[in-house]
């Protein structure tokens, strides 16, 4: 047995996605463990209202975080892991990206000013918003797709846990009463700026980048591959992030708000533990799939996608089965209301994470962004609509229903693509 464990590591490719698992994990565990610890209390402290008032404010940021990040999360990635030995042209790509995404953030920052002077629910907490932006800029800086993509990550493992542990012992020390709930967004922020200018540093220093100036056809040829990316990651967004969203503007009601987005940070926590195996077979797999045929990448995907879907089946049942003790214990006896969104939810932790699977490590890596892009606003839109219908009537409990509709709509989208097109692949063979 010893034996086959050492003769299994002896590969390269093997050795470097365990190392990437392990760090992966060890980040994902953190992402994990420091809310887990954080938002019991959180909850308890603040209440439903506050609370919701908090993730109303996130969710504003995460749509700016998804504007600066263009996509680059993946195609960076991917694009890095490609030409990870040509050092020039990693500084190329790393000066180009980095001046885009801090471009994109003065955007964002104009925005947000105007949303600040136009809008009520954004007047009334306008300090709330403008800490929260503070994420932002962090978040611009933080290179994490570099690190993956030169299979790294150990540095940013270290450098998460260091934030993580800022914002946590923060929390625990100065946020003691519900009127407090304006230092949250003002902690989060703080971690993610030490996180992103520590990283930014580790990264010049440890990868000897050159940073020059990119020319405007650097920065046209990865603004042109991250597009399509960028479109399904806003598309995704629009039946996830967009619950909240309009959850918060259509009701008005911040303790709607904190009952929904509290089930569904649970929800997000479970999938949380299979993002290390995902992100770590990212890289692999964009080198994998350029030297083989389309039949072999979709059976090799089908063969994977059966150990996920078995992996997270168990998961979603049990979440069924035991969501009102679950809330109870985890976000104290205020938020019970969150236990039916939570059951509504439950197998979104299964289809959310097959999606992101098919999606992003099969269609990205195997060239058909183009067709996820289209799959995924045709589903954001669907969701969209359906929010407009389903929050009026349903509330908090509309926009749970809606979350899950949206999944299984993509799930199956994407399984008829992938069979369709394995197919073709067959038919043409033949």
């Amino acid at each position: 047995m010893i034996k086959k464990i050492k003769n299994f590591f002896n590969n390269h490719d093997r050795k470097q996605i365990f190392a990437n698992f392990v760090s992966l994990s060890a980040l994902n565990a953190f992402s994990f463990i420091f809310p887990l610890i954080t938002v019991p209390y959180l909850t308890r402290v603040l209440g439903p209202e506050k609370f919701g008032i908090v993730s109303f404010a996130l969710v504003i940021t995460q749509y700016f975080i998804i504007i600066t990040n263009f996509g680059f999360a993946f195609s960076a990635t991917q694009q890095i892991s490609i030409n990870r030995e040509n050092k020039k042209k990693i500084s190329e790509i790393f000066s180009a990206i980095i001046s885009v995404k801090l471009f994109l953030t003065i955007i964002c920052a104009i925005i947000l000013i105007i949303l600040l002077l136009t809008l009520k629910q954004f007047k009334e907490d306008k300090l709330i918003f403008i800490c929260s932006f503070g994420i932002v800029i962090g978040d611009a800086l933080l290179p994490l797709w570099l690190f993956q993509g030169m299979e790294k990550m150990k540095f940013m493992t270290l450098v998460n846990f260091i934030s993580k542990l800022f914002f946590t012992i923060l929390i625990f020390i100065f946020v003691r009463n519900i009127n407090d709930y304006i230092l949250v967004p003002l902690f989060t922020a703080a971690g993610y700026l030490i996180a992103g200018i520590i990283s930014f540093i580790i990264a010049y220093n440890i990868f000897k980048l050159n940073i020059i100036l990119p020319n405007i056809k650097t920065i046209k040829e990865q603004v042109t591959i991250s597009w399509p990316i960028f479109i399904s990651t806003i598309s995704i967004n629009l039946y996830r992030n967009a619950n909240t969203l309009l959850l918060g503007l259509i009701t008005n009601n911040y303790t709607l708000v904190g009952l929904y987005s509290s089930a569904e940070k649970i929800i997000k926590a479970l999938q949380s533990l299979v993002s290390p195996i995902s992100d770590a077979l990212f890289p692999y797999l964009s080198r994998k799939f350029v030297n083989n045929n389309v039949h072999y990448n979709i059976n090799y995907m089908m063969k994977l996608g059966k150990y996920y879907f078995i992996s997270l089946l168990p998961i979603s049942i049990l979440l069924i089965i035991f969501a009102h003790p679950i809330v109870n214990f985890v976000l104290g006896a205020k938020f019970s209301g969150a236990s039916i969104n939570t059951q509504i939810m439950s197998f979104v932790v299964l289809l959310g994470s097959m999606n992101y699977f098919f999606g992003i490590l099969g269609l990205t890596n195997m060239g058909y962004k183009k067709q996820f892009m289209k799959f995924v606003l045709i589903t954001g839109l669907i969701s969209i609509t359906s929010l407009f219908i389903f929050i009026p009537i349903w509330a908090d409990k509309g926009a749970s229903t809606v979350m899950l509709i949206s999944e299984l709509i993509l799930f199956i989208i994407l399984i008829q693509f992938f069979y369709k097109l394995n197919k073709k692949i067959i038919f043409l063979n033949d």
